[in-house]
């Protein structure tokens, strides 16, 4: 084992931040008992696999592993493990519903759970984007809401009080989404002194509003309940109010919605903050009132699942989207985005499995599913009939009736049928002398035979059909009222009748009887086909083959335009004869004969798709049933399509890998050279995930919020994240944000992702795979996880090992993987300190050398300040390989001050160590993001930087660096413009003078540089030197 490398500065703040204490509230364990402390509990997890077996030995390699700084955990386990608390995580994401009390999720209800969480360590986040806006009814009381930003007050309110009963200071994140119509208020919110101090904010910004923004078009601000438009405005004007304050004072940050939401491992468990509308409004949900278009679909409606029937908790519009029309072989069509997903199976699956489109195939079985037939009345008429007449004639009148708007306005109301079909004309007569027709004119083709039926007087006839919902039309454009659709059993049962007895049909010819209806309009036939599934039946329609076709009684028809069969066989057709009896006594005959011959089985409740073509852009929608996350659409099963970074009650179980600790010094001759150690940090990064695994059993979460211990166990999300990048860059020569510096980056990371991969399939041979498999981007049954391109070429060699990324996509197919997410890259503030680094997480070094203000020791010299130089121990080290003496050192170390903590431009320094040694604020904005971009592509989580601007940066070059940011696909951003903070206690070079700055309490400030810190993802972030700390 390697000598601890902990200095004593280091040790102070591990003891004091990590370390148990006495009564007297007296340190008493040293570094090493916090680790091992810490290696024992976790290791104590190994019992609910290993039998006990190997606990000594895993518990061994634990506390070597932190005890040599290879991989710190978060601040959380140190500080908790075996303690009477036990909550081992840093973060948790915790759901809010718009309602005062009678949820669990409600707004008082989750600020009880965010204060029992807050009171264990945790930082918490929030989406208020559920909460109606300022200004909007509210039913129950018939006043106004009072909005979002109202109630984020009251949380910050709370969260200081119990701040000042000495609980842990408060850190919280609220999130509100672009589209809220709070957000112009929301954005505003920290801008006034003291108003909002336990949170930071952060807006949710759509892909939709980037284009909006980038094509200079209007963007809609829309209800959260239901996804009406409340108010159109410029989102050039939008995006600019957020960039403006972005840039005064680094709030609010961004976090791109959908970017998020393209990684989440687990979208058939929970709707997540990004949102992902996704069919047009036309589109028919089915609900058991019948069928509505989604867009006149409210939060709180029921609709159909298939589960039953279940309430919608959520309903998302976007104003834009790109729209597919997907066309399918039982004859519908829907209109889809890309990211819609249906219940699917190949064709050689034996489930169905969601699927977005853009991940299907022409070919693929999309699951039908029955509907259910509503209980309301018909639409009144001027007649007084019972409802299974009323039906009857409508459906006679849309399969063999005349009731053109020519025909109407002449008095005229036509029926065809054939003079020979005595029986079937009497009962037409019988059915029209219900609403007033006491006679009935007949004309007879003498060549056909065919007959029209006249009922009179025409005039009494018409005054009905005109009541009826029935537009006049010609045959090709009839359709069915949806009034008539969301009918009841009886009158759909006799519309059904009069439909199939008209023009319907039963062949016995074939091995299996068949039942058609034939129309020569499309429209009709689809709604037909629509009415017979609330009947259980699965209707196909399809285009007729045929160019002239006799009746069964002889006559001839002739198609000059297209005719569609619906076609029912098999179940279905045993279904049709069960529910459906016809009044055309030969039909009803021939359908009781095939009942006689046939047992009626067969059938197949899914539809192939046949094509899927690119139709323009549209309004879409989506919506979102919690119990099974399914609802029909145009009689297909679909998912809905929205997904959050955490979902509901997750949280952040993290650890970092020392990156500074896995280079290796490479003999060679007259020189010293450094490479990163390979085999070591895979070794490393295979005992993390088993440690991080370990902490999810290991959690003794809260007890009160059960729901965080079941979200931990159900996903196994684990962070693994990296700090020291930084150290790293230096000690191998590569310029942080250089080509190479971000091709290394992109090399590591993916490393580091591929290796955690692997070691959690293999944890998932031996402890099993995580519970929410099914359905997740894993599902070995519908296997949708593919690994990420990288965003540069990897061309330089780094001595990394090759990655199959082949063999290991099998691996997860068979075994399955342990943990749904693996890898983030977290801001690492105290655990960097204590191990020694000068770069925090994946960030550059802040400077070189410089001046912190601190009031520890300042009293007893008489000062408010006391004045403490840093100088960067890889800086000396390197500049006393060039061999020059300490004098000199000393002399560039103050240059370095008095140039903003940076090398370049200094003659003193020598040429190679100034391009490498680099510090955030010689980077360009550019660098930055593409630094963190080319790191995103093989981090599942998210990625904790800060993107740094010089002093003098014009909000138009933040309004581009979001751009650039959104474009590369960045999860979120944080930019800070240097001095834009309101306190302002660190310099690079001169004293520090206080006069006139305003003042927080001590613990708001960054404990290495005085700036205010920012709460981000449950962790305090200094956006000036980005130290972090997720443990205090």
């Amino acid at each position: 084992m390697k000598l601890n490398k902990i200095n004593s500065h280091a040790a102070v703040i591990m003891v004091n931040r990590y370390g148990l204490r006495d009564e007297e509230g007296k340190p008493v364990e040293s570094p090493s008992e916090i680790f091992l402390r810490t290696a024992r509990v976790v290791a104590e997890a190994e019992n609910n696999y290993r039998n006990g077996i190997g606990v000594i030995e895993v518990r061994e390699k634990f506390f070597e592993m932190m005890y040599e700084m290879r991989f710190v955990p978060n601040g959380r386990t140190m500080a908790n493990a075996g303690t009477k608390h036990g909550q081992l995580a840093n973060c948790f994401v915790l759901p809010i519903e718009d309602d005062l009390g009678k949820g669990t999720d409600s707004i008082f209800s989750v600020l009880r759970k965010a204060i029992l969480t807050l009171q264990t360590g945790g930082g918490v986040g929030f989406s208020f984007g559920g909460i109606r806006p300022k200004g909007a009814n509210i039913g129950s009381s018939k006043g106004r809401a009072t909005g979002a930003v109202s109630f984020i007050k009251v949380y910050d309110t709370a969260f200081w009080v119990i701040g000042q009963g000495g609980g842990r200071r408060s850190a919280a994140m609220a999130v509100l989404p672009v589209w809220h119509p709070d957000i112009y208020e929301f954005i505003k919110a920290k801008s006034a002194e003291g108003v909002i101090t336990n949170f930071n904010i952060s807006v949710g910004i759509t892909d939709e509003f980037m284009r909006a923004v980038k094509n200079d078009d209007e963007f809609a601000l829309r209800h959260p309940e239901n996804g009406n438009l409340w108010k159109m405005v410029p989102a050039r004007e939008l995006y600019q109010e957020i960039v403006k304050y972005a840039h005064g004072n680094g709030e609010p940050g961004v976090l791109f919605l959908d970017a998020g939401e393209r990684d989440n491992p687990v979208p058939h468990l929970y709707k997540l903050e990004a949102t992902n509308p996704c069919v047009t409004g036309d589109t028919l949900v089915a609900t058991p009132s019948g069928y509505k278009p989604v867009s006149e679909i409210k939060k709180g409606e029921e609709i159909n699942t298939v589960l039953g029937a279940g309430k919608v908790k959520n309903v998302e519009v976007h104003e834009s989207a790109e729209v597919y029309l997907v066309k399918l072989s039982d004859g519908s069509e829907i209109r889809v985005t890309a990211a819609h997903q249906f219940h699917v199976r190949s064709t050689k699956a034996k489930f169905f499995e969601p699927v977005r489109l853009d991940k299907m195939r022409i070919g693929d079985m999309v699951r039908v599913f029955p509907g259910q037939i509503p209980n309301n009345k018909p639409p009144a008429s001027k007649a007084k009939i019972g409802d299974r007449d009323y039906g009857f004639l409508v459906g006679l009148l849309l399969g063999d009736g005349c009731y053109t708007e020519r025909g109407l306005s002449k008095n005229v109301v036509r029926v065809s049928t054939h003079d020979d079909e005595h029986e079937w004309n009497e009962l037409i007569k019988q059915k029209f002398a219900l609403v007033g027709a006491n006679d009935m004119y007949t004309y007879v083709n003498k060549d056909s035979h065919s007959m029209m039926m006249d009922p009179k007087p025409g005039k009494i006839v018409t005054e009905w059909v005109r009541s009826l919902k029935l537009t006049p039309a010609i045959s090709l454009d009839k359709d069915i009222p949806m009034e008539y659709v969301n009918s009841n059993r009886e009158f759909l049962a006799g519309m059904l009748d009069g439909l199939f007895s008209t023009d319907g049909s039963v062949d016995l010819s074939t091995n299996h009887p068949i039942v058609r209806f034939h129309t020569g309009s499309v429209k009709l036939a689809r709604k037909v086909r629509l009415v017979l599934l609330m009947f259980g039946i699965h209707g196909r329609v399809i285009k007729s083959r045929r160019a002239t076709h006799k009746t069964a009684n002889g006559r001839v028809i002739s198609n000059k335009n297209p005719k569609y069969d619906v076609v029912i066989v098999g179940e279905s057709f045993g279904q049709f004869f069960k529910q459906i009896k016809l009044s055309h006594p030969d039909k009803q005959l021939r359908m009781r004969e095939a009942a006689l011959k046939t047992n009626f089985t067969g059938g197949n409740w899914a539809a192939q798709v046949k094509s899927i073509e690119k139709v323009g852009t549209e309004r879409v929608y989506d919506l979102y049933e919690e119990e099974s996350d399914t609802w029909i659409t145009n009689g297909y099963v679909s998912r809905g399509c929205g997904e959050q970074y955490l979902g509901p009650y997750e949280n952040c179980c993290l650890g970092s890998l020392n990156m500074r600790e896995h280079v290796k010094r490479i003999k060679q001759v007259g020189a010293t050279k450094y490479g990163l150690d390979w085999d070591q940090l895979e070794e490393t990064i295979r005992l993390a995930v088993r440690f991080l695994d370990n902490v999810i059993d290991a959690n003794k979460y809260v007890p009160a919020v059960p729901e965080l211990e079941e979200a931990a166990h159900k996903i196994r999300r684990i962070g693994l994240s990296i700090m020291g990048i930084g150290d790293m860059m230096y000690l191998l020569g590569e310029r942080y944000g250089s080509k190479r510096g971000q091709e290394l980056a992109s090399q590591l990371l993916e490393f580091i992702r591929f290796k955690a991969m692997e070691a959690s399939v293999e944890l998932a041979k031996h402890r099993g795979a995580f519970p929410a498999i099914k359905g997740s981007i894993y599902d070995p049954d519908n296997f949708r996880f593919a690994p990420n391109k990288p965003l540069v070429k990897h061309v330089s060699d780094f001595g990394r090992p090759k990655l199959n990324w082949r063999e290991l996509t099998a691996k997860i197919k068979k075994f399955g993987i342990r943990n749904a997410a693996q890898t983030t890259v977290a801001p690492t503030g105290s655990i960097a300190t204590i191990s020694g680094l000068e770069g925090y997480g994946c960030e550059p070094v802040f400077a070189l050398s410089y001046v912190r203000h601190t009031r520890e020791g300042a009293e007893k010299e008489g000062k408010e300040w006391r004045e403490m130089y840093y100088t960067s121990s890889l800086f000396d080290l390197a500049l006393k390989h060039e061999g020059i003496v300490k004098k000199d050192r000393m002399k560039i170390f103050e240059e370095v001050r008095a140039n903003n903590g940076s090398a370049q431009g200094l003659a003193s320094v020598p040429k190679k160590i100034r391009e490498t040694f680099v510090v955030s604020s010689d980077l360009t904005v550019e660098e930055h993001v593409r630094m963190q971009a080319v790191m995103q592509r093989w981090v599942d989580n998210s990625i904790s930087k800060t993107i740094n601007f010089p002093a003098n940066a014009k909000e138009s070059e933040v309004a581009e660096a979001y751009r650039l940011g959104w474009e590369l696909g960045l999860k979120g951003m944080t930019v800070y413009v240097e001095g834009s903070r309101d306190v302002v206690v660190l310099e690079k070079k001169g004293p520090f003078e206080a006069n006139g700055e305003k003042r927080v309490t001590e613990e708001q400030l960054c404990p290495e540089c005085g700036a205010p810190l920012r709460i981000e993802e449950g962790c305090a972030t200094c956006p000036s030197c980005a130290y972090s700390r997720c443990d205090k």
